[in-house]
């Protein structure tokens, strides 16, 4: 067995907007790079590669134009996806979703394959530093809507629904 390393870029390498459109182009990519034993995490702000270096092979494409970082190891992998699935390392700090999506990525694996159980377990605990620590984000997708059409049309009653059509995660509402 190899190594298990990942590769990434994230909001903080480049611009959120850049990174956002990037991730939206990758995602397909998912099933398949999970049947060659490749764990894809794309969120609005970050595309990450975990495995066996062995598999990883050639991920220059999924990384054009855009610098990256790399993660050597199972303890700094597992590290990295625990703080990623506890919302640690997103926008807003402790946000909910990224755990869920870490969760999706993880559930295309092979889970007998070493990064499927290496995720798993980061997952585990990423989630429950959230419960443990309670740190949860005072602002999810949602309230962060609702407080920008409050401010925006003042004096007009909170609307009771919200209706969104193409706005990605905030489609979620």
């Amino acid at each position: 067995m190899t190594d298990i390393v990942g590769h990434y870029v994230d909001h903080e390498m480049t611009s959120p907007s850049q990174m956002a459109q990037h991730s939206a182009k990758i995602k397909p990519m998912a099933i398949d790079l999970a049947k060659s034993g490749i764990l894809l995490i794309t969120t609005c702000l970050r595309v990450e590669v975990y495995g066996e270096e062995s598999a990883l092979g050639n991920i220059d494409l999924l990384f054009s134009g855009f610098p990256r970082a790399l993660v050597k190891g199972a303890r700094a992998v597992a590290k990295r996806l625990a703080e990623i699935s506890s919302g640690a390392k997103s926008q807003i700090l402790g946000e909910p979703y990224v755990s869920e999506q870490v969760s999706n990525a993880v559930a295309l694996l092979d889970p007998a394959l070493p990064i499927s159980r290496i995720a798993r377990l980061a997952l585990g605990v990423g989630r429950a530093s959230r419960v443990r620590l309670h740190f949860i984000a005072p602002f999810n997708y949602d309230r962060i809507v609702y407080d920008l059409i409050a401010e925006q049309f003042k004096g007009i009653e909170e609307p009771g629904r919200l209706y969104m059509i193409g706005a990605g995660m905030l489609g979620a509402t």
